[in-house]
């Protein structure tokens, strides 16, 4: 907005009160949309330069202090051009990246202990001693790790890996079960097949048949690939799905009987996926794709903050470039040096003209003089010496001359796409 015409920045001025910016004027503006939705936004910027004292800090900040009222009038077009892109993109960052894709590393850890543990926290120490399997009827270590519908008590990966992984205790079971999931160390911990629900220190030996302290990077094609390998150890029969070895009819664990769990509901004939009875593996899935969503909105905002960088760079070139190029050559063919004075002259006039009641508002401007009586009665006028230029050199430059790289050329010779200025009224 430091470069917007004064008349721009008029609309902004609280009649009651010059020095401030005025709220949105409904009335006033009401057959224009974009008034009432970036109101706020034009204001912040308003602020920053309703008087001449601020506006002439813009301007120095900008390194535009010195810049004719033609050089201004070049760039104001170029530069709106270049602000309606970057419009463009933030609308689509908004729309294509919304905060609803965003998630955290909190919320992260908390849904994947959800799946594993049963709880929003990693469990340790006595916490071992509930809540691992789901609450039903049956405590032995058949009916814990059998599904007769849904998923039964098997509601945790924890759970789940218990059931495949603890030896029994039988006497003369010689199926190597102690070596089944580790095979060095053995499993030191037992599970009977009338045994209760596991307490802490085998659900400990459970924990430790995972590494819980190194740490990862974890991404939404790991967390898919592991999830997937467990979908790929399923096995489906028509007595139903199991995790683990299979033996005789029952996950009991005894002599000759399978270390696994078994899930009823889901067998060879009756197809569909596995997830929507396998609950914690289905919570798996679902969190690999709220991460993929987060990696994509979190690409495509770094995409877009690239790119309007890319645009606020070409501004400060242009803010550069333009200045300079209106003092040192000549867009078009050189007019008569009459022609180009009275071109000058005109445009310090409408400048001088917005301080026709301000003595030393006209005068700060640098471009124009006070001839009245009082501060406030009186003409501000360009001073006599303004618009005067050099002599033309006669020649024909393009408007490509002296810029420094193929996309400053292109955005300084492009013309301003119709219906792009949003202008109150």
């Amino acid at each position: 907005m430091t470069l917007a015409d004064p008349e721009w920045r008029s609309i902004f001025v609280n009649p009651n009160k010059p020095t401030e910016v005025r709220p949105h004027p409904q009335n006033e503006f009401s057959k224009n949309a974009d008034c009432a939705t970036k109101w706020d936004k034009w204001k912040k910027q308003a602020e920053k330069m309703l008087t001449e004292d601020t506006l002439t800090k813009r301007l120095a900040y900008h390194n535009l202090k010195a810049a004719t009222t033609a050089a201004l009038q070049q760039l104001r077009p170029r530069v709106h051009e270049i602000a309606n892109e970057v419009e463009l993109i933030q609308a689509a960052v908004v729309a294509n990246a919304p905060d609803t894709d965003m998630t955290t590393e909190a919320e992260i850890a908390k849904d994947i202990n959800q799946a594993v543990y049963g709880g929003e926290n990693e469990k340790t120490g006595p916490a071992l001693n509930t809540g691992v399997f789901g609450n039903g009827g049956g405590s032995d270590r058949e009916n814990l790790c059998t599904a007769s519908a849904g998923e039964g008590r098997i509601n945790t990966a924890l759970a789940a890996l218990a059931c495949p992984c603890m030896k029994d205790a039988t006497t003369g079971n010689t199926q190597g079960q102690d070596k089944v999931c580790r095979p060095n160390p053995a499993i030191a911990s037992a599970w009977t097949q009338s045994g209760t629900a596991l307490g802490q220190p085998t659900m400990e030996e459970v924990v430790g048949l995972c590494d819980t302290k190194s740490t990862t990077s974890l991404t939404a094609h790991i967390l898919k690939e592991r999830a997937d390998r467990i979908n790929n150890l399923l096995q489906r029969t028509t007595q139903g799905t199991y995790l683990g070895t299979i033996g005789g009819e029952t996950c009991s664990a005894a002599n000759t009987q399978g270390m696994c769990v078994k899930y009823s509901a889901v067998t060879a004939s009756g197809g569909g996926d596995t997830t929507p009875t396998i609950k914690w593996l289905g919570a798996l899935y679902s969190i690999a794709h709220k991460l993929k969503k987060h990696e994509k909105a979190v690409q495509r905002r770094q995409d877009a903050a690239a790119a309007i960088k890319t645009k606020a760079d070409l501004v400060k070139t242009l803010i550069h470039v333009v200045p300079a190029k209106a003092v040192t050559q000549k867009d078009r063919q050189p007019l008569s040096q009459t022609k180009q004075q009275e071109q000058e002259l005109e445009a310090n006039r409408k400048d001088c003209d917005q301080h026709k009641k301000n003595k030393s508002a006209c005068e700060k401007t640098g471009k124009c003089k006070w001839e009245g009586k009082t501060e406030t009665e009186g003409n501000c006028k360009p001073k006599d010496e303004e618009g005067e230029t050099n002599e033309g050199t006669g020649e024909s430059t393009s408007k490509c001359t002296g810029l420094d790289t193929e996309d400053i050329c292109e955005v300084f010779q492009g013309k301003t796409h119709p219906g792009k200025k949003s202008v109150c009224g």
